[in-house]
């Protein structure tokens, strides 16, 4: 027994004296926070305009995007609450088909996005590897929703699909939240 703990005391003193190295993450500089993240400071604004690159591998400013309102939803491929919204992102894109350019925007690689849609049916346009842009506008949980008037200014800045409580169980709600906030984007 003294032996099976002298073991863990070695090991638990090689990881505090930095024994394992930690690879370099795509998630390195994002964090979990409890507070509204920094990309709530653009609402009433519009987000620089980056060059980013689509999954068909064509570079698009975001001021391609304007003259019709705008939803940009971020995400990356192994957000479970991001998968979990996608069906009723899907189905608001559906409902408003051409009216709206409905974004996704990730810090995933082409790759990666294309092996998670042979999976998941997600009908936006895909936005990939935006690391750099999504850490410079401050995007830190997810997912996150941003809704752009047609002029390009952002309206409104939510999370991901409400949640809702269902004879004591968390289910996801129905989005019609964001059905509404839609709404007011079309009617500006």
């Amino acid at each position: 027994m003294l032996k099976k703990q002298h073991y863990v005391y070695l090991l638990f003193l090689t990881l505090l004296l930095g024994g394992c190295k930690k690879e370099k993450s795509p998630l390195d500089g994002l964090r979990v926070v409890t507070e509204k993240d920094k990309v709530h400071d653009y609402l009433g604004k519009k987000l620089p305009n980056h060059s980013l690159k689509s999954l068909d591998n064509r570079e698009l400013l975001l001021s391609d995007f304007e003259g019709k309102p705008t939803v940009i939803n971020c995400w990356f491929v192994s957000c479970a609450p991001c998968i979990d919204e996608m069906p009723i992102l899907n189905d608001l894109k559906s409902q408003y088909g051409d009216q709206v350019n409905f974004l996704s925007l990730t810090f995933d690689t082409a790759e990666k996005v294309e092996k998670l849609l042979k999976k998941h049916a997600f009908d936006f346009y895909h936005l990939v590897g935006a690391q750099e842009f999504l850490q410079e506008i401050g995007v830190q949980g997810y997912p996150k929703n941003i809704f752009i008037g047609a002029d390009g200014i952002i309206k409104r800045i939510e999370g991901g699909v409400p949640y809702e409580k269902i004879d004591g169980k968390l289910v996801r709600g129905d989005g019609k939240a964001f059905y509404d906030y839609v709404e007011e984007l079309i009617k500006l």
